[in-house]
């Protein structure tokens, strides 16, 4: 078994419970038996993050044409983005970013100085990801100078929001809802956790969960949010997708893992 090397891991305890713990061992070494089995999602976000060595051309007002033109079928739309930066002393820097959209605006593609981003508000499956993906990689891999990404990232925000009550029910692991199971949310205005680990393998993850309470006509409703950034540094470009395929695996079966039986059922479809 690996040894880990945790970074920032916090314990979380329930009052009912105090030997109850989420570990980084806990969240590495759950294997979800419920891969492809779900029907519907949560999902309100996901972005992939592929960073390289700034490359301060990229931040022009222009962009590469060749990256451009790779894409413009799958993204025909193209913005021009800016950011200022500041720092204590010195006077604001503006650098320019670039995004271009699929038609139905559901998939961007965000270039920046030292990133680009895949970034989707309408996940179906992870097959259409990996394809993206892969097609970005093909665009990018002369325009980035370099032989490997210096960090992939793999997040994946999801809401947990229906008509019965996801923090009463069965809808959220106990290990991190445990407190509001007795105590409720009347007059909460927060609630959530994190934890951050980082395996010997370069496999890293970042963790949070937060209560979300959304005025509905006279009442608050409870809504949780399970946000997962799965993440590996120092990624070859040629093992892109090999490293996407491990993070994916890790980011799913943490979020399978936060889940409770309820919700599993409602992803099923049944």
């Amino acid at each position: 078994m690996l040894q880990r090397k945790l970074a920032n891991c916090r314990r979380f305890r329930t009052p009912h419970n105090p030997m109850a713990q989420v570990t980084a061992d806990v969240l590495f070494g759950y294997q979800s038996p419920n891969v492809d089995a779900y029907k519907l999602g949560f999902l309100k976000s996901i972005v992939c993050e592929l960073r390289f060595p700034t490359l301060l051309e990229l931040g022009n007002r222009v962009p590469p044409h060749a990256f451009v033109k790779a894409l413009r079928k799958s993204y025909p739309t193209l913005e021009l983005g800016n950011e200022v930066s500041f720092a204590p002393g010195v006077q604001g820097s503006t650098s320019h970013f670039h995004v271009l959209r699929s038609l139905n605006t559901a998939w961007a593609i965000a270039l920046r100085p030292n990133a680009l981003q895949v970034e989707g508000t309408k996940y179906t499956t992870y097959a259409d990801l990996r394809a993206r993906v892969e097609e970005v990689v093909a665009a990018a891999s002369e325009m980035v100078d370099a032989d490997s990404w210096t960090r992939v990232g793999l997040r994946f925000v999801n809401l947990i929001s229906h008509p019965e009550d996801p923090i009463n029910g069965a809808w959220l692991n106990s290990a991190i809802v445990g407190p509001l199971h007795s105590a409720g949310v009347q007059g909460l205005t927060d609630f959530g956790g994190r934890i951050s680990a980082m395996n010997e393998d370069g496999r890293g993850f970042n963790f949070q969960h937060q209560l979300q309470l959304r005025q509905v006509e006279d009442r608050l409703k409870p809504e949780y949010v399970i946000d997962i950034d799965a993440y590996a540094q120092g990624i070859a470009l040629g093992d892109t997708l090999k490293c996407l395929d491990s993070l994916h695996e890790l980011a799913f079966n943490i979020f399978d893992w936060s889940l409770g039986e309820d919700a599993r059922s409602y992803l099923r479809g049944g």
